[in-house]
C-alpha cells in the first residue's frame, strides 16, 4: 500500500527469514497503515470499523498460525509469546 505518510514502516531488520511469516507481518503493517490513513483522512466510522475488523481477523489468524509453528518447533519462549 502506498501512503503519503505511514504510521509504521517495514524495515528489513524486522524480517525473521521465514518467508510466510515475514509476508504476514508485512501485511499486518499494511493494515495498520490503512487504518492510520482512514483515521487521519477522516474517512468515517464505517471505513475505520471495516479496517479494524479486517485487522483483528487477520491478527487472530496470523498469531494462531505463529503459535502453532512455535509449538511445532518446541520454542521455549512460547509462553511469553502467548502472554
Amino acid at each position: 500500500m502506498a501512503n503519503e505518510r505511514e504510521y509504521m514502516s517495514w524495515k528489513d531488520d524486522f524480517a525473521l527469514g521465514v518467508a510466510r511469516i515475514d509476508a504476514e507481518h508485512r501485511f499486518l503493517f499494511d493494515l495498520l497503515n490503512e487504518l492510520f490513513t482512514a483515521v487521519t483522512r477522516g474517512q468515517g466510522e464505517e471505513r475505520t470499523d471495516d479496517v479494524l475488523r479486517r485487522l483483528a481477523a487477520y491478527a487472530d489468524l496470523h498469531f494462531a498460525g505463529e503459535e502453532r509453528e512455535l509449538e511445532r518447533m518446541e520454542c521455549p519462549g512460547l509462553p511469553a509469546h502467548r502472554a
